[in-house]
């Protein structure tokens, strides 16, 4: 359920010295939760705005403070004295009024404020606006003029709106407690009884005489089979017939060197590689982002037998050529196997 805190405002003035002016007034709230329960003693994050105009009119000056109540949920700023947001205090022209006040609450302690409410001020900081306003050359005294008739007196004033009730004063101090009553006297300690005498151990019995051995009994029947074995380690690799060093242009073609079929130039675009049954091949492979795979058809499943690896795209590829290998394989890239392919030719 979404909780619901009121922040009471008790009061808010200027302060009064005998210079200059400090740049602030005095604000005092109370702290409440959903329930109209005081936050005691909690730390509460603030932010204090200040609106010209209308409850909702242009914000001429925004800062945080970050206070903590006290027993009575009762907190005391200074507006003017804060961590400014925006704006600046000493420029605030308070004859350009009426202003509002704005103020919101987070009752962690930290910055993730919720806004409470917004009143009007109905009272200029007069000292601030006296200082702002300036003063000018002081003129010479005029003639005292003639006493003008004597006014009708006006009706009386309606009663003002009553004010805020005042907070509730601290609890009293606890009473003093009462003397303790005497501790009674502790009862005797009754005598431990005697402890009994122990029984004499029996006789241990004579060790019986050992058994006949029993006839050996039918041999019993064959077990089943046991599992196989591990398979043993792989033997070491033939010579190799030959070294492929296969690059690639972009996501176009791989580019692969030392292939027969085709001598005219060092590195060749996706050429057929035609390689011998019983004979060992070294694939040598930087297409980073490519990654190279012999194939049973383009674009199709691994062809993993006598193959060290695949899908490979910076490494090394060890083809041992079975003798039973099919007449024709594949290789191409698994990315892009519709521009990046040749064929494999076992003859």
């Amino acid at each position: 359920m979404k909780k619901i805190f009121s922040f009471v405002i008790l009061n808010c003035f200027v302060i009064v010295a005998f210079a200059q002016a400090p740049q602030g007034f005095n604000y005092q709230a109370v702290a409440r939760n959903s329930s109209g329960i005081a936050l005691v003693s909690q730390p509460i994050g603030l932010q204090i705005s200040l609106l010209q105009g209308t409850a909702s009119g242009t914000i001429v000056y925004t800062e945080t403070h970050a206070v903590t109540s006290n027993n009575l949920g009762l907190v005391n700023l200074v507006v003017g004295n804060g961590t400014v947001v925006t704006g600046t205090f000493t420029t605030i022209n308070w004859a350009a009024g009426p202003y509002f006040i704005e103020v919101s609450m987070d009752i962690t302690g930290g910055t993730t404020y919720l806004l409470m409410g917004t009143q009007q001020l109905m009272s200029v900081p007069y000292a601030l606006y006296a200082e702002n306003s300036g003063s000018g050359a002081t003129g010479s005294t005029g003639s005292t003029g003639a006493t003008g008739t004597a006014g009708v007196a006006g009706a009386t004033g309606a009663d003002g709106t009553a004010g805020v009730t005042g907070a509730t004063g601290p609890t009293g101090a606890t009473g003093t407690s009462g003397v303790a009553g005497a501790t009674g006297t502790a009862g005797v300690t009754g005598a431990t009884g005697p402890t009994g005498a122990t029984g004499t151990a029996g006789v241990a019995g004579a060790t019986g005489t050992a058994g006949v051995t029993g006839a050996t009994g039918p041999t019993g029947a064959t077990g089943s089979v046991g599992a196989t074995g591990a398979t043993g380690l792989t033997g070491p690799t033939g010579t190799v017939a030959r070294v492929f060093t296969i690059l690639n242009s972009g996501a176009s073609n791989y580019l692969i060197d030392n292939v027969a079929d085709y001598n005219a130039a060092p590195f060749n675009a996706d050429p057929t590689i035609s390689l011998q049954r019983g004979l060992t091949y070294q694939f040598n492979i930087t297409a980073v982002g490519h990654p190279f795979r012999i194939a049973t058809s383009v674009g199709g499943p691994q062809y993993n037998v006598g193959v060290s690896a695949n899908d490979v795209s910076s490494g090394t590829i060890i083809f041992r050529v079975p003798m039973d290998a099919p007449t024709i394989l594949f290789y191409n890239c698994t990315i892009h196997p519709g521009t990046m392919f040749g064929t494999i030719n076992i003859p």
